[in-house]
């Protein structure tokens, strides 16, 4: 291979200025964003995901308490009709004792059994 023979690498530029940036198309500089832009709405997102995180946090805690207390309540109802089926002296027990742990008891009912 002769010794005057040079073979362009990646960082070979043509002749000219050699700090000159190449301008993009008109239409291009309209439809892609800079990278300003690009950073602008990425910084956005992740400032975003915090307090959404957070919010997602306290939601499936609220949601799993919800079930629980569904669950108690379903469980509270159904001792109730077995205890009516059974043929128990109080069926209705169970759903007040239920609701007196919820500090939802009915004072009227207080005594009564």
């Amino acid at each position: 291979m002769p010794s005057d023979l040079h073979i362009p690498g990646p960082h070979d530029r043509p002749a000219g200025d050699q700090h000159e940036k190449p301008e993009r198309p008109a239409h291009h500089r309209r439809i892609l964003p800079s990278l300003t832009e690009i950073w602008h709405y990425l910084d956005q997102a992740l400032t975003d995901a915090v307090p959404l995180t957070g919010e997602i946090i306290w939601q499936r805690a609220e949601i799993r308490e919800i079930r629980l207390d569904r669950a108690n309540l379903i469980a509270a109802m159904r001792a109730t009709l077995g205890a009516h089926h059974a043929g128990e002296r109080d069926p209705l027990w169970y759903l007040r004792d239920e609701l007196q742990a919820r500090g939802l008891d009915d004072p009227g009912t207080r005594g009564r059994r």
